[in-house]
């Protein structure tokens, strides 16, 4: 057998040659496996986010075109009959319009479930169409703590002394006293609490505010929540309004009632073709009267109502609650917006979560 210069036979020494060149090859293609195997996690991760993106975008586009279809529809309406708003127009209540309209790759519905503008205990289904914040009580505007108690009463369900209670923490909480109302709080109280804070002696900026005031649970403020707005013009459509609105702004129950009876027509359901509607609020009592009749004492309640400037036949600012989904796909977007007459966006919330196929 040969020997190499260093005295080792040169077979042994090809042997472990070649035995050094496989373990150094068996290491390199581990590492570029494990290299493989890291890029493409990261590929995949890239490519996750560029479809979630993708998907966001999407949708994000879907629930903007109905936002658009809500505006157009509000904008015709407003062309056609400017006079008077009420339950039956289009802009109210349309599933031609608003329901399962497809745009893009997605599909949106623009409609709520009407939770408040119904007698407390009554069912509510979906309603296809906007909301007019004039059907509601603006929070910032209202100066007696009596409108809001009748409101949360009638309308929430709350008894007298919950209602006056909650109505004296909402205006104390808002106005730029320290002065505390009957049953109200101030800075005294929130700083009792853990955590402290103070009263903010200011306008709400939204609704959400109301969890700080004293005596609003998530159940009080679910239930308060579809009767209370901050974007209104401060009156109320007589022709939208529901009866528990109605009364907190001055009408008798009897007389609320009444008014709900002339709106919904001879089917007597809101929302149909035979509504009747309010053209004036200065001739309210004229037109109650020809259709049911009404003792002197009625028609002079009804007069002053009208006439008192708190009331309105039209309204200016309008909630869209669009809904977007995209097809064979669970992502889904909820866009809540308020929009003027205009279409001015005042204000603009979004929602991702899943598509429950409602």
């Amino acid at each position: 057998m040969t020997q190499s210069l260093f005295g080792v036979p040169t077979g042994q020494c090809g042997r472990k040659r070649k035995g050094s060149v496989l373990i150094l090859v068996i290491w390199t293609l581990a590492l570029l496996s494990a290299l493989a195997l890291t890029l493409g996690y990261s590929v995949r991760q890239l490519l996750r986010g560029v479809q979630y993106l993708e998907v966001r975008d999407q949708l994000r586009f879907t629930a903007e075109a109905g936002v658009a279809k809500a505006v157009y529809v509000l904008k015709q309406v407003s062309g056609i009959q400017s006079s008077c708003d009420s339950l039956n127009d289009r802009w109210s209540r349309s599933e031609a319009d608003f329901r399962d309209v497809p745009a893009g790759e997605g599909i949106f519905s623009v409609c709520y479930r009407p939770e408040g503008m119904s007698e407390p205990g009554e069912e509510s289904s979906v309603v296809y169409g906007l909301v007019d914040e004039e059907r509601k009580i603006n929070l910032n505007r209202v100066k007696a703590i009596s409108v809001l108690s009748k409101l949360f009463h009638f309308g929430a369900g709350l008894s007298d002394e919950e209602a006056s209670a909650l109505s004296a923490s909402i205006l104390d909480w808002r106005d730029e006293d320290e002065v505390l109302n009957d049953g109200g709080a101030e800075s005294r109280y929130y700083r009792g609490l853990h955590p402290g804070y103070k009263a903010k002696n200011a306008e709400f900026d939204t609704l959400e505010e109301l969890y700080f005031v004293k005596g609003v649970s998530p159940e009080v403020y679910r239930r308060i929540r579809p009767l209370v707005t901050l974007d209104s013009n401060g009156t109320v459509n007589v022709n939208t309004a529901p009866a528990s609105v109605l009364i907190a702004t001055g009408l008798s129950e009897n007389l609320a009632k009444k008014i709900l009876s002339f709106r919904s027509g001879r089917d007597k359901i809101e929302g149909t073709k035979d509504d009747r509607v309010f053209s004036d609020p200065a001739t309210l009592a004229a037109e109650l009267d020809g259709f049911l009749g009404l003792s002197d004492g009625e028609k002079e309640s009804l007069d002053s109502f009208g006439k008192s400037g708190a009331v309105s036949v039209l309204s200016e600012n309008f909630t869209i609650c669009c809904s977007a989904h995209l097809r064979e796909r669970r992502e889904a977007l909820t866009v809540t917006c308020v929009v003027d007459r205009q279409g001015v966006v005042r204000r603009w919330h979004e929602r991702y979560h899943e598509w429950n196929g409602d």
